[in-house]
């Protein structure tokens, strides 16, 4: 092609056909610049889905009803002696806990969100809600499995013995009336 560009300019008499021209080989490897192109097009691009996403997020909630379970403890003895065992909730009533979404993620996998709840340990401005899978916060030491509404909170002590709080959870449902309900009474 570059023959046949070259030829044009020097007015070079070609008398090649199409199928001959359309064989032609050009001198120079396809377009270098279509694979930088390409991303700075997908680069510029992000920004505007972002902000696409943004104005389409709305707040999300979650409000649930725990009941905290038997906790399974870790302690270290003496130098090799590990203690492992169960031990009564802490929480002999349910908690309340009200995770609100926030803000959108930075991508499109999360989203920010905010935890309330009747028990002050639970609470935190800075939890992250994965979309189908789980809410975490605390540094991944609080979890709420959002298939099964399990909510596991790990306590770590200095000496590096460590309780694993569980809790189940059922979602709380506001009826047309306004009163909460719970889940077990939804299908009622």
């Amino acid at each position: 092609m570059i023959f046949v560009l070259e030829a044009l300019m020097n007015e070079t008499d070609l008398s090649l056909s199409w199928r001959t021209l359309s064989c032609l080989r050009p001198a120079v490897p396809a377009c270098p610049l279509a694979p930088a192109l390409a991303a700075c097009l997908l680069g510029l691009m992000a920004p505007v889905a972002a902000l696409w996403a943004a104005d389409g997020f709305e707040p999300e909630r979650l409000d649930l009803i725990c009941v905290e379970q038997p906790m399974r403890a870790v302690s270290f003895g003496a130098p090799g002696e590990l203690s492992y065992g169960e031990q009564e909730p802490k929480e002999s009533d349910p908690v309340d806990v009200l995770v609100t979404k926030s803000r959108p993620g930075e991508d499109f996998t999360y989203d920010f969100a905010v935890i309330e709840s009747s028990a002050a340990y639970l609470q935190n401005e800075e939890a992250i809600w994965m979309t189908g899978k789980q809410i975490e916060a605390q540094q991944g030491r609080f979890k709420i499995n959002l298939s099964n509404l399990m909510m596991t909170l790990t306590e770590t002590d200095p000496d590096g013995s460590a309780r694993f709080r569980r809790f189940e959870c059922e979602q709380r449902i506001t009826g047309n009336d306004g009163t909460d309900q719970d889940d077990s009474n939804k299908n009622r």
